[in-house]
């Protein structure tokens, strides 16, 4: 549920194109790490989920991307409240349906239309601003070893700003 509070602007953001003006906004907690954002440079690090002490909230493009990657990884039905959030990605992993390169490219494309159709559903009520609107995601490389798949995807919202996230998933 988003919260209403002043923000504290992770420090990996600073200097970036991301907003930091917060004024009429709804912000969300980060729980994300990870993300390489448009600007920051330095070295790709996989997506982590965390909580804990550092409370930090986030809007904009990082809101909209931390959307994108809870949906895309949801299993689609799985949520009672909302049965058509999310994806099928997750659960093709699960059933075997992805052996090959193919098999990743052509699920991540199917998987990442149902994510964008659900999370526009789903925010079609709200007034969102262009940093909060998905645009596109492109699976820009992955690697499939045995036991996981590593996704390097750029998410980037209709304001043009954008990220790229290195998704490590095990596979069991």
């Amino acid at each position: 549920m988003p919260i209403a509070r002043p923000p504290q602007v992770p420090a990996q953001l600073t200097g970036t194109r991301f907003s930091t003006d917060y004024t009429g906004r709804l912000v969300d907690s980060l729980i994300f790490q990870g993300i390489n954002f448009a600007g920051a440079g330095g070295t790709e690090l996989p997506v982590q989920l965390l909580f804990g002490d550092d409370e930090r909230v986030i809007s904009g493009a990082q809101k909209m991307i931390q959307r994108w990657v809870i949906a895309f990884l949801t299993k689609r039905r799985s949520v009672q409240a909302n049965p058509n959030i999310g994806s099928e990605f997750m659960q093709n992993l699960e059933q075997g349906y992805v052996v090959t390169d193919a098999d990743v490219q052509s699920e991540f494309l199917d998987a990442a239309v149902l994510t964008a159709e659900s999370l526009a559903v789903a925010l079609a009520n709200q007034t969102v601003p262009e940093d909060e609107q998905l645009e596109s995601s492109e699976l820009l490389s992955f690697d499939l070893q045995p036991g996981s798949l590593s996704l390097r995807i750029r998410i980037t919202s209709v304001a043009g700003e954008g990220a790229t996230v290195l998704l490590p998933i095990p596979l069991e």
